[in-house]
Parts: C-alpha cells; sequence; structure tokens
C-alpha cells in the first residue's frame, strides 16, 4: 500500500468531503519502496482553523506543520508507520476546515467519524468541545494539543490533552518572584482564560501581596487596557509584578498600554506569547526580559528528532499529541478505544514536547515551564532554574530598554559615521547614557548619547577691550570731578559766575552720567552650549538684562542734562537781548530755565519709562554656528527686544531736534558779546556731538554681531562726547582764568563791545541803554560791585 502523508484541507465542507491528495508523492517514492504497510492506513481526522480570515489561523497553520512533520517521521523509515499485532500500519491525516466555528467543528467531527479511526484536535478548547463530544459519543479516542479546559475531558474517558492543566500555568511564578525579592502583584484576566485560577490563592503563601485583580473582556485593545496602566503608574499603586492572564492576540494590546502609560512593572508575566514570532514581530525590542509560561521550548532535551526546524509550542504539542497517541496504541497493542485510553490515562510518554502524563480528568498535570527573552529575544528556560541563564529582575524600564536597544548609547554619533565605533558609555537604570573621558550624557531612553562637546567660541568682549573702556571711563570721572571742584572753588569769579554755576555742574553731571555708561556696555551674559541652544544659565542673568536697559537710560539721562543745560544757556541769552531790541526789560531767573531743563528731561525720561515697561531690553545669545551633532561651535551675545526701534526712533528725533535747535540759537547769538555769549564754544561741543552720532550710530549697526568692534565704537562714543563737551564748555574759561589771566586792560576792549551793541539798537530808537544785571552785579575781580551777591543770577534789560 502506498505511503500517504497527504492532506485533506477543505476549506468549509459543503455538501461532501474532498478526496484524499497525494501532494508528496514524488518525493516520497523512494522511501514507499522501503516501508511496506501490510496492515493498511490509520486515519487521524480533525478540523482546523485553514482560512486565512479565521481568528486562529496563524496559531492553526503551526499546529498542522506539527501534525504533518511528526507524521511524516513516523510513517518514514527507520519507523515506517505503527506496529501494532506484527503488522504495520500507516498513518493518514485529514485536515478539515472548521471557519473558526464551533458548531461546524462538531458537524464536521460527525461526519467523518464512520471513516476515522483517531480524532486529533482543532486549536482552543471552544473548537475541541464538539470533537471531544463526537469522539465520546462514537467510542473513539482523541488526543488534543491546543485545549486544557476541564469541562472539555470530564467525564470522557477517552478524551485527553497534552496541553498542561490551565491552573498550572502560573504555578511557578509566584515561587520564583518571590525568591527574586518582589513583594506585590496584580493580576489581569481575559474572559474565557483560567490560567490565573489558582493564583490569588498562592499569594499570600510567599510573603507577597495581592495589590489588585482586573477582569476584561474578550480580546480587549490597548484603550481597554490604558486605564489600568495609568492607574498602576502612580506610585501608591505600583506593583512589584504583573501577570497577565490573556490569549495570543491580547498579549501585544497590553504591552502597547504600558508603553502608551510610559509605566512598567518589574517583571512582567505573559501566560501565552512569549517566544512567538508573531508577539516578537507586534511588540519588538520591548518584548525583551518579558516572562512567559509556556508548556515547551525547543531547548529541552528529547529522545525523538525530527525535522530541526524552529518551532513555536503550538506545533510541539501538536507533534506531541501525535507521538503520545501513536506510543499509546503501540503499548496497547490494539486498536480498541478502551485499550488505547487505559495506556493513556496510567503512562507517562517522552516526547517532542516533553514529559507527558495525564491526570485523573485526562489533562497533562506537568506543570509549565517558565521563559524570559533574553537580549536577542530568545526564550531562556529560568524555572526550572539553568545554569546558563539567570532571571533578569527587575527588568529594565520602558528608557532603559530603550537605552540599551535603540540608542546610540555606546556608539559615536556623526553626519558621516554610523553607529559603529564602541566608546565608554553605558545606559543606566533611568534610560540615560553614563559617560567618561569628559563627554556629555545627552537624551533620554532612544536617543540617550555620549557626545563630546566642542569648546565654545562665546566672542566675550577681550580683557583688553573692558580695560580701555574702564579706562576711558575713569579719564572722563576724573575729569569731571576735577572740573566740578575747580567750579565750586572758584565760583566768586566773574567768569563763573557769568557763566551760571549751578549749570555748569549739570554739563558735568550729564557728562559724567554719560560716561558711566561704558560700564554696563561691557557686562556680558553666558549660556549653556551643551545643547546647542541659547538658553541663558549665567547665575547674573538678571543683571546681565538690567545692563542691557541701563545703557539707554545713562545715554539718554546724560545727554539730557548736558545739552538741556546747554541749550537753556543759550536760549536764556537769546530771549535777553531779543527783548532788549524790542526796548523791554526782561528779567531771566535762574528758575525760568530750569523749566526749559525740566521739561527736555521730562521728555526724555517718559520714553525711556515707557520703553523699559512694554519691551525692555534683555540679553539673547544666539548660536551662529553649530557642529554636525547640531552642538554650538560659535555664539554671540546681544541686547535685544521684541521691536526696539518706535522707542529710538523717538529719542532720536527728540534729541536731534534738540541738537539742531541748540545750534540755530548758537548761530542767531554769534555777534552778542562774549562776556555773555557762550555759543562759540556751546556750538563746537553741539557740533562734535552731532558728528559723533551721524559716525557712531551706523557703524554701531554695521558691527552689531561682532560684541568686540561694537563694544568698542559704543565706548569710544561715549568717552568722546563727554570729554569733547567737556572740553569745549571748560577749557576756555579755564585758560581765561589760568592761562590769560584777565586784566585792566581787556576793561576798554569790553566796554568798546558794549558800545556798539548800543549804536546797532540806536540805529532804530532814538535812545537804547542796555543795562546787563551780570555786568553790574558779576563784575571781575578788580572792579568793585554795586549790586548785591544775591542777584548775580539775574539778565535785567530796559529802554
Amino acid at each position: 500500500m502506498s505511503r500517504t502523508n497527504t492532506l485533506v484541507i477543505t476549506r468549509g465542507v459543503e455538501s461532501s468531503i474532498t478526496l484524499p491528495v497525494d501532494v508528496n508523492a514524488e518525493a516520497t517514492q523512494e522511501e514507499e519502496q522501503s516501508c511496506i504497510y501490510d496492515g493498511g492506513t490509520l486515519v487521524f481526522s480533525h478540523p482546523l482553523s485553514l482560512r486565512e480570515t479565521d481568528k486562529h489561523f496563524k496559531v492553526g497553520r503551526i499546529s498542522l506543520h506539527g501534525y504533518v512533520m511528526m507524521i511524516d517521521k513516523i510513517n518514514a523509515p527507520p519507523k515506517c508507520g505503527l506496529e501494532v499485532q506484527g503488522k504495520r500500519y500507516a498513518i493518514e491525516l485529514r485536515s478539515y476546515g472548521d471557519d473558526n466555528d464551533a458548531r461546524k467543528s462538531e458537524a464536521i467531527s460527525r461526519f467523518v467519524a464512520p471513516n476515522t479511526d483517531f480524532f486529533l484536535s482543532p486549536y482552543g478548547s471552544g473548537l475541541t468541545e464538539g470533537v471531544s463530544l463526537v469522539a465520546n459519543e462514537t467510542g473513539k479516542v482523541m488526543v488534543a494539543a491546543n485545549s486544557n479546559r476541564a469541562s472539555v475531558y470530564d467525564g470522557r474517558p477517552a478524551s485527553f490533552s497534552v496541553t498542561m492543566i490551565a491552573t498550572n500555568y502560573v504555578r511557578n511564578v509566584i515561587p520564583m518572584l518571590s525568591a527574586a525579592g518582589a513583594k506585590s502583584v496584580h493580576v489581569i484576566t481575559e474572559e474565557g482564560t483560567q490560567y490565573c485560577d489558582s493564583l490569588p490563592a498562592m499569594v499570600p503563601g510567599y510573603g507577597m501581596i495581592l495589590q489588585g485583580e482586573s477582569s476584561m473582556g474578550k480580546s480587549p485593545k490597548v484603550d481597554d487596557f490604558f486605564p489600568i496602566a495609568k492607574n498602576m503608574s502612580k506610585p501608591e499603586n505600583d506593583p512589584d509584578v504583573v501577570v497577565t492572564c490573556v490569549y495570543g492576540d491580547t498579549c501585544k494590546e497590553w504591552v502597547f498600554a504600558m508603553r502608551k502609560a510610559n509605566w512598567s512593572p518589574r517583571a512582567q508575566v505573559l501566560t501565552v506569547c512569549v517566544g512567538s514570532d508573531a508577539f516578537n514581530e507586534a511588540v519588538g525590542t520591548d518584548a525583551e526580559h518579558m516572562i512567559g509560561t509556556t508548556p515547551w521550548d525547543k531547548g529541552l532535551p528529547a529522545k525523538e528528532q525530527f525535522s530541526g526546524e524552529t518551532a513555536a509550542y503550538q506545533a510541539a504539542m501538536a507533534a506531541g499529541s501525535v507521538s503520545v497517541l501513536t506510543q499509546a496504541i503501540e503499548q496497547a497493542n490494539s486498536f480498541k478505544t478502551t485499550n488505547v485510553a487505559y495506556i493513556l490515562a496510567n503512562s507517562s510518554f517522552t516526547t517532542l514536547y516533553g514529559e507527558v502524563q495525564f491526570n485523573e480528568i485526562g489533562i497533562n498535570s506537568e506543570v509549565h515551564l517558565l521563559v524570559q527573552l533574553d537580549e536577542e529575544f530568545q526564550p531562556r528556560i529560568v524555572y526550572p532554574v539553568q545554569p546558563e541563564y539567570a532571571l533578569v529582575y527587575p527588568m529594565p524600564t520602558w528608557a532603559q530598554r530603550d537605552c540599551l536597544n535603540l540608542s546610540p548609547c555606546g556608539s559615536t554619533v556623526s553626519s558621516t559615521a554610523a553607529l559603529s565605533t564602541p566608546y565608554a558609555g553605558t545606559c543606566d537604570a533611568d534610560g540615560t547614557c553614563g559617560c567618561k573621558g569628559g563627554q556629555v550624557s545627552v537624551g533620554i531612553g532612544q536617543s540617550a548619547a555620549c557626545h563630546s562637546v566642542p569648546e565654545v567660541d562665546m566672542n566675550y568682549i577681550p580683557n583688553s577691550l573692558l580695560i580701555m573702556g574702564y579706562l576711558f571711563f575713569g579719564i572722563s570721572a576724573l575729569t569731571s570731578i576735577f572740573f566740578f571742584c575747580w567750579t565750586t572753588y572758584f565760583r566768586g569769579r566773574s567768569i563763573i559766575k557769568k557763566s551760571q554755576p549751578i549749570f555748569l555742574h549739570l554739563v558735568n553731571l550729564g557728562c559724567l552720567v554719560i560716561a558711566l555708561a561704558i560700564i554696563p556696555s561691557g557686562i556680558q551674559g553666558g549660556y549653556d552650549p551643551v545643547f546647542g541652544t541659547s538658553t541663558e544659565v549665567s547665575n547674573n542673568l538678571h543683571n546681565v538684562d538690567a545692563a542691557c536697559m541701563a545703557t539707554p537710560w545713562l545715554f539718554g539721562l546724560g545727554f539730557s542734562l548736558t545739552f538741556s543745560a546747554l541749550f537753556a544757556k543759550v536760549w536764556r541769552i537769546r530771549k535777553i537781548f531779543t527783548n532788549a531790541q524790542s526796548f523791554l526789560r526782561v528779567q531771566v531767573k535762574p528758575m525760568d530755565v530750569m523749566k526749559v531743563m525740566v521739561g527736555v528731561l521730562g521728555v526724555e525720561i517718559i520714553v525711556l519709562l515707557v520703553w523699559q515697561l512694554v519691551d525692555p531690553l534683555v540679553w539673547v545669545r544666539t548660536v551662529t554656528l553649530k557642529s554636525d551633532l547640531g552642538y554650538a561651535v560659535e555664539s554671540v551675545g546681544t541686547c535685544q527686544n521684541g521691536n526696539a526701534s518706535p522707542y529710538v526712533t523717538v529719542l532720536g528725533v527728540f534729541n536731534l531736534g534738540i541738537l539742531m535747535y541748540s545750534l540755530w540759537l548758537c548761530y542767531a547769538t554769534r555777534t552778542l558779546p562774549s562776556e555773555f555769549n557762550e555759543s562759540k564754544w556751546i556750538t563746537a561741543s553741539v557740533i562734535s556731538i552731532f558728528q559723533l552720532m551721524i559716525l557712531g550710530i551706523p557703524v554701531m549697526v554695521i558691527v552689531r554681531d561682532n560684541p568686540s568692534a561694537n563694544y568698542c565704537v559704543r565706548v569710544c562714543v561715549f568717552f568722546l562726547m563727554s570729554m569733547s563737551t567737556m572740553f569745549f564748555i571748560y577749557a576756555p574759561k579755564f585758560a581765561k582764568m589760568h592761562i590769560v589771566r584777565e586784566s585792566e586792560e581787556n576793561a576798554p576792549r569790553r566796554q568798546t563791545e558794549i558800545e556798539r551793541i548800543r549804536l546797532r539798537v540806536s540805529s532804530t530808537a532814538p535812545v537804547v541803554t542796555i543795562r546787563s544785571s551780570i555786568q553790574e552785579e558779576m563784575p571781575t575781580e578788580k572792579e568793585p560791585t554795586d549790586e548785591s551777591p544775591s542777584n548775580s543770577g539775574d539778565f535785567t534789560e530796559q529802554a
């Protein structure tokens, strides 16, 4: 008789059963010549999920491979089938598509029972229930591969399952993890599973706490699991161990939920899935160090040897069920159901699947193995304890495993090199990269890495320029202090009185304030260059921000003080002599002039205050050049804000207007006696400042991104503005008093100038007499005074 390891595959039983088709006849011709099946053929039948749309198609296909491989080995030499009562029998496997339907599975079993000698099983207890019922009713033996529900076998003495009893799935989990240091456990159960029924009662006996139990419906998804995972992530609800008792397709959903909650326990136990290719493909590196309960592992020693291919435990169970059934038939030396069932119930069998021994209701009583996926995602037996591999507890957090599996930690990274050059970097428990040799740890989890950070060119203002700035400020300050003391000491001299000491002091103070603007211009801030950002980390950052606004405040107030005083002095002289030409008597007191100064200062202060409150300047450091890793190589720090243009424009137009008007007043009073008129020197001072502003401001804009050049230009502008003003205002007076001393010879010349003005006025009037209170009240040191010194600040004009 021909060898018939044929598969009868019907994708749904319609009106009849498809006849056997030999799909391997050519490959087995040589084997047929060496094996003689003089007893005939034994038919092993079973329903199975064969459609790709069936829920259990993948595991059904795996189981089918296990059946086929084992039957091939039994039929092939040297075994050449089964030997019963001196005759050899070939085995024919007939698989029928059940469409994953329990009723169809039972219907197929009834239909094929008359032509079937022994039954195997489909995948799952729900589909196996009908096969067991039919086998019991027709008096045939059934050995199931993937079903362990007690109700399928209880009371049916000819039905057996090589799948271990469900209550034994997790029996070793609690003792093993308790010994490893675990203190608490949470159990998640999918509807229909019985794997974890015995676990809650075991927990207290090993000194552990059952922290919680969660019951899920059938086929829960990630959104169903997420609230549970999120709740476990709270410190008060964080269990050491989570045991998830679910079916194969559900495992990945729980892992996804843990990922979504960014939480993981110290040990995760899955009753199925661990080690299966489908699970590894679904969750990727997240499968590492997951613990699974499995009835079989390919690393187990076994007396039977077949294809040597890598097989999942479902295939091993299928092969084991064929092995157990064929061993029992040969040991019984009979095909009689009672004889074969007796051997099955009372014997122990060694199979590829491992040791098989049935309990009183026909379910394999052996205990499940515990395996843990290693770094290469291969299942390694951790219970019973194996010397080759030790349990990893606690397992890495998500961040740490991402660092270990997905990050460049341990490799150098650049735009031109792959992650292949190892260096001293190790993933720490928190998912960061521990670095050595001056490298910096950056990122966490998948982005964790050790980077060599380049030294950053911060473009700081060099110390030589800062020293120059402080030196210029010192010169300006000493000059200002000297002229302040000089004015105070010689305040009784005629030349000082006529120039009004109070206004000289204000000019002096304004120049000092302008020079003070040099100090905040040199204050700089740093930043953290590690991440290549412009985030400031200077401890004195608020001081640097304050320095940014201090510069316009000091310059603005100093400028206003200086030139409002000069402007007021010229305006006073202009007012007196204009009224004299109109034959009017007018008296201009210091308070009148102070009003002009207060008005100028008030406008300046209001604009600066609005700027300070609305959009102040702040210190910002900008990265101008980065390395190929994105780290800062060069940066520039500047004072910036959202939009400074309105405030700078208002201040510029206002101050420029004061300068232009001052120039016009100086021009209008150019012919007045020098005794009362300082317009020549004020004009020189204003023109000097005007030139500095016209040249300095554009240059500062051009070099704004070069801190050293910008600082140098700014210091020079402030210094020259301060010193030139003091020079033109004080130097002529100082020279007149101490170098070209006043003498009696000068008196006639002064009188001639007064007479010249009187004649000019008399050309339009009969008699014009100009009497200056300053001339009468502030004579030279050699001229006695006729007026009280208390009126030294007034100008009087009369007709």
